[in-house]
């Protein structure tokens, strides 16, 4: 058959046609990075920012709440839970997606061992491969962001532990009852019986008085044993405080003595005393380690002096006052703590408190003492009576304290009276069981008269209205340990968006974004090596077991690879037959 030329140049063009239009239907790889992968990373980034934020904003609105009218407890550790979940969530998105742009941007520098490769790829989820030393020396970077990952959700462990709740004082204030001891107080009339039975004192039929009740002696003995008041039952719930006044005795000392107290010791008590096996006399000769006695009475002066002498040279001698205390009574958990402001008065008389026929009414009806009355000593009935009083609680401390102690721990040891020895002012050695120290002073022998005056208290015989404090305690949250939530968060946010950096760095060189953990990746990337096809011969089962050490020791690379027909495809392979690849030229 024979062809025109025309004919002939029309079948070329045919043919021309024909290829092009085959070649524009080889399928080819597209040089584009996409809005998905760098919209994950830094969507789940700012959900990971906005998820710590919330978590700062829940406590700071919780912080000052009352446990009871806000967010339960029982929800405020649910809620932590999950805005720490989700901030832990959120980071681990952003920084998989990342850390495989870092990979895949490593595996197409250099050839690396196909083991290394495999624990490259495994590292980001399995924290154990993180051992291997080939991959840190292989990719020091990945081997830090693979490790950073599980770093993250170790984070979150701190942040609950940014709030507690506390007990948070509450005070109200209101006028109520309290107990108090009132020294004026004879009962519910003005009879000669009733005085008697209400006053701290004994009287004699005349009217004198004698010494301190019983009662009384036992309170002032028992405090100075213990060195402390005896203590009340609230009478405004567990915490509360107020204030009440009331008169008592207070001390003023000054150094030295001038009475021969030896005499007046043994002229009241004796000079034996039976205080072991055989009895032993006061020896005049022996330096005391304590001796006290009353002062006779100068009527001159009209003082009560009470002299003391102590550790052989230590010696002060003591006027009584009437003064006014105020109390601060202040309950804690129901426990009791009083503090005391002491305001001196006046000087109590011994000429007429110890008169004789003090309480004497000179009149055939005895069957009332109004408080204006006038006795015999020039004062009324109220003064006398409330001054006696005082008076007795002076007597309760000096009837303890009197007498002698010396000679302790030898065969002349002689005790009169006094409980020193039995008081915590007495501090016996370690080192020599003989020696004995009285520790006192003018301050140490005030706050005996305090304590019998507060732990009178106990004794309580009116009430009065005063105002009063209550504390009540309600839980409450409080933002107390910020820096356990925002030290963590901050320090993860931060070593995250340095990998995020890095990996956006590494997707813009890519060219195209890499999906991780996906089978499509691999199956996509893995073929047009004939050398990797025959060296998986054998291991298409999968598993560790049909995996030859040859083949783990196989350093790969992934770039341009040159099929049979000339075809160029991006893939792993070899050294000697992959090349790098080139951004934008076309890959099958």
């Amino acid at each position: 058959m024979t062809f025109t030329r025309f004919e002939l140049v029309e079948m070329e063009d045919d043919r021309d046609h024909d290829l092009d239009h085959q070649q524009s239907e080889i399928a080819v790889g597209k040089w584009r990075i996409g809005w998905f992968t760098p919209t994950l990373i830094a969507t789940a980034f700012i959900a990971g920012m906005l998820s710590a934020s919330a978590h700062y904003l829940v406590f700071w609105i919780l912080n000052g709440r009352d446990v009871d009218s806000s967010i339960p407890q029982s929800w405020v550790s649910p809620i932590s839970t999950a805005l720490g979940r989700a901030f832990s969530i959120s980071l681990g998105v952003a920084l998989g997606t990342a850390y495989t742009q870092l990979l895949w941007n490593r595996l197409r520098r250099s050839p690396t061992k196909i083991g290394t490769i495999e624990c490259l790829f495994l590292m980001q989820s399995n924290p154990l491969k993180l051992v291997s030393l080939a991959a840190l020396k292989t990719s020091p970077l990945l081997w830090l962001a693979a490790a950073f990952i599980p770093i993250v959700p170790t984070a979150t462990i701190f942040p609950p532990g940014a709030i507690v709740v506390v007990p948070s004082p509450q005070t109200y204030s209101y006028n109520t009852l309290v107990p108090t001891y009132d020294f004026d107080y004879r009962g519910q009339n003005d009879s000669y019986e009733n005085l008697a039975v209400n006053a701290l004192f004994l009287m004699g039929p005349d009217g004198e008085v004698r010494y301190s009740k019983p009662y009384l002696g036992r309170i002032a003995r028992a405090t100075a044993m213990s060195g402390s008041y005896l203590t009340t039952a609230s009478p405004c719930g567990s915490n509360c405080t107020y204030e009440i006044t009331m008169p008592g005795p207070e001390f003023s000392c000054q150094e030295g003595i001038t009475s021969d107290l030896s005499a007046a010791v043994v002229e009241m008590y004796g000079n034996v005393s039976f205080n072991g096996v055989y009895p032993s006399q006061y020896s005049p000769q022996i330096l005391p380690e304590f001796i006290a006695a009353e002062k006779p009475q100068n009527e001159s002066d009209g003082r009560f002096e009470f002299e003391l002498q102590w550790n052989g040279d230590s010696s002060m001698t003591c006027t009584v006052w009437y003064s006014e205390y105020t109390l601060t009574m202040n309950y804690t958990g129901g426990r009791q703590e009083t503090t005391l402001a002491v305001k001196r008065g006046h000087l109590l008389n011994s000429t007429y408190l110890t008169g004789a026929n003090l309480f004497y009414m000179d009149s055939t009806d005895r069957m009332t003492y109004p408080d204006d009355w006038i006795l015999f000593s020039g004062q009324n009935v109220s003064t006398t009576y409330r001054e006696s009083n005082v008076h007795s609680v002076y007597v309760s401390v000096t009837d303890a304290l009197k007498g002698a102690a010396s000679g302790y721990g030898t065969e002349g040891f002689f005790v009169a009276n006094t409980i020193i020895l039995e008081t915590p002012l007495a501090s016996y050695s370690k080192s020599d069981v003989n020696d004995v120290t009285i520790n006192l002073d003018a301050q140490i022998l005030q706050s005996l008269l305090q304590n019998i005056t507060i732990s009178l208290l106990s004794l309580s015989n009116t009430n009065i209205f005063t105002e009063v404090t209550t504390t009540r305690y309600i839980n409450q949250y409080e933002f107390a340990y910020s820096k356990k939530l925002v030290l963590p968060y901050a320090a993860a946010l931060f070593g995250t968006l340095i990998f995020l950096v890095m990996g956006t760095v590494a997707l813009a060189e890519n060219g195209v974004a890499a999906t991780g953990g996906g089978f499509l990746q691999l199956l996509c990337t893995t073929k047009g090596s004939s050398v990797l096809d025959d060296m998986v011969r054998g291991a298409s089962l999968g598993g560790s077991e049909n995996v030859s050490q040859e083949l783990e020791s196989l350093a790969v690379r992934y770039g341009e690879l040159t099929n049979a027909k000339g075809e160029l495809k991006a893939g792993f392979g070899v050294e000697d037959e992959v090349r790098g690849l080139v951004k934008g030229r076309n890959y099958r």
